[in-house]
């Protein structure tokens, strides 16, 4: 596939997966059908998305031809996974007739056990990601309610304090402003003249 060959209803679908396996449920992706959404705006949020969060264990989530679309837009599935495909393939390649002894159910058996035994460690490494987004939050609250910091200082004390991006923060000390996309009990307010931020009275 070549990366002319990738529609706009190709990334949608990749986008739904990553929706409902991989983001936050609070935070979805752009799924490209709202004015404004261009194929190329939901492909780098696809692919910020994909290098922030992918990691082992999420090739339970994506077939072939989705990871053959996430290499085509630039997305190194292999590094970040360590796994060379998805599901199909992982059975695929290890059972493939030339190989494998006649016994092929025993060949097969060992790659099943193995995704039963990463599902809890995904489970458990989710819950360490919200548990982490849930501290940020409340430090970014926290440092807003102070009402003497401006953005960009909010912004470096939390990354220096989490592992996140500058633009996840910078969105969402944006989206505490707008009433639409807030995530804090107040609006986030910033004074004219200082640049600081506070909640509003």
């Amino acid at each position: 596939m070549n990366k002319s060959d990738v529609t706009k209803a190709m990334l949608e679908g990749l986008v739904l997966k990553f929706n409902m396996n991989i983001v936050s449920k609070e935070q979805p992706l752009p799924t490209g059908k709202k004015r404004g959404e261009t194929k190329d705006k939901v492909e780098a949020e696809l692919i910020g998305a994909a290098n922030e969060l992918l990691q082992p264990g999420d090739e339970q989530f994506f077939d072939d031809s989705d990871i053959d679309l996430m290499t085509t837009i630039g997305i190194d599935f292999v590094g970040l996974t360590g796994v060379p495909g998805g599901s199909g393939s992982l059975i695929s390649d290890s059972a493939s007739p030339s190989e494998a002894p006649n016994d092929e159910p025993v060949v097969e058996e060992p790659v099943v056990e193995v995704k039963e035994k990463k599902a809890p460690a995904v489970a458990t490494e989710r819950s360490a990601k919200d548990k982490s987004a849930s501290k940020r939050k409340v430090k970014t609250e926290d440092l807003i309610a102070a009402g003497k910091y401006t953005r960009a200082e909010i912004v470096e004390k939390i990354l220096a304090e989490f592992a996140v991006s500058k633009s996840t923060i910078g969105t969402v000390l944006s989206d505490g402003k707008n009433p639409k996309y807030n995530k804090f009990e107040k609006l986030v307010v910033e004074d004219k003249t200082t640049g600081i931020l506070s909640f509003e009275k």
